[in-house]
């Protein structure tokens, strides 16, 4: 087997038909390890909190990445963020997942990159 490296880290490489990256899996157990005390409190801070009136006050151009497959925030919820704040680019990307910069990383950074040029 190929291994691909990200960052320090060594992952096998996936097979063709493999829809989860090595990263999607270690942030799955990562989440299952994490102390219940430090989960509740982020769920809590997570889900109960609403700052949707934040995005019509950004005064600067953003970039919002996101997966075309993100089982956690739906394609709906990174229109929805573009459509409100003024001066907002959307990147979807062709991955799957909620935390591209450990999926594709290489796919973030030439967005990223792409953006700033273009900017």
């Amino acid at each position: 087997m190929k291994t691909i490296w990200v960052g320090r880290r060594r992952w096998p490489r996936p097979s063709p038909g493999s829809r989860r990256a090595p990263a999607a899996d270690e942030l799955t157990q990562g989440f299952c390890r994490t102390d219940p005390t430090i989960a509740q409190h982020f769920g809590r801070v997570t889900f109960f909190s609403d700052e949707r009136q934040a995005f019509a006050q950004v005064s600067r151009p953003a970039l919002i990445l996101h997966c075309n497959d993100d089982a956690l925030v739906p394609m709906a919820v990174a229109e929805w963020m573009q459509d409100r704040m003024p001066g907002a680019t959307l990147q979807v990307l062709q991955a799957t997942g909620h935390c591209p910069h450990m999926t594709v990383p290489a796919d973030v950074i030439a967005a990223i990159r792409s953006y700033l040029e273009d900017g």
